[in-house]
């Protein structure tokens, strides 16, 4: 099983979540692999929607959309 597919089964394993698939509420997750100075690039993009350095916390997961458009890297695809 690859990555993309393990993620996605245990993502569902939170009820919630696979209750908003089955729903057609969210779609599949996908990994973005980003290629290098994915720190600095997101602590950028916090401080250009105003942040204060103080208040950026790094996070795994973010309900905002677009932040591929931001990093160097790209999808991995399923194989």
């Amino acid at each position: 099983m690859d990555i993309q597919n393990r993620l996605e089964q245990l993502l569902c394993e939170n009820i919630h979540y696979a209750w908003c698939r089955k729903l057609g509420q969210l779609e599949p997750s996908r990994i973005f692999k980003i290629e290098n100075g994915g720190f600095q690039t997101f602590i950028a993009r916090r401080q250009q929607d105003g942040k204060r350095i103080g208040e950026i916390k790094p996070c795994a997961l973010s309900t905002e959309a677009d932040w591929s458009s931001h990093f160097r890297g790209h999808y991995v695809s399923e194989k």
